[in-house]
């Protein structure tokens, strides 16, 4: 796993040490999940089992209320008027 990478598109600033360390606490919680998935017992399950009824359920579309601009936009690298402003996607 590329913890810089990791690090980076969390905006997180670590040091060596703790890269180090992030990273294999991170191998460690993935394994553990793994491992954890492969002993459940599927075989008698439909693989199209939803465990919810709540299939198709969609919310109404009302606005509520939220931050104001600057809150949002204060943990932002850019910023240009009240918009985020980010490294082109597409060249």
């Amino acid at each position: 796993m590329d913890i810089q990478k990791v690090s980076k598109l969390a905006n997180l600033v670590l040091t060596s040490t703790q890269e180090r360390d992030f990273e294999k606490e991170v191998s460690e919680v993935i394994e553990f999940g793994i491992n954890k998935l492969s002993t459940v017992d599927v075989q008698n399950i439909d693989p199209s089992f939803v465990i919810t009824q709540n299939v198709g359920i969609v919310d109404k579309d009302e606005p509520i209320p939220s931050l104001e601009i600057n809150q949002v936009l204060q943990n932002s690298q850019g910023t240009k008027e009240d918009l985020f402003k980010i490294k082109a996607v597409f060249e």
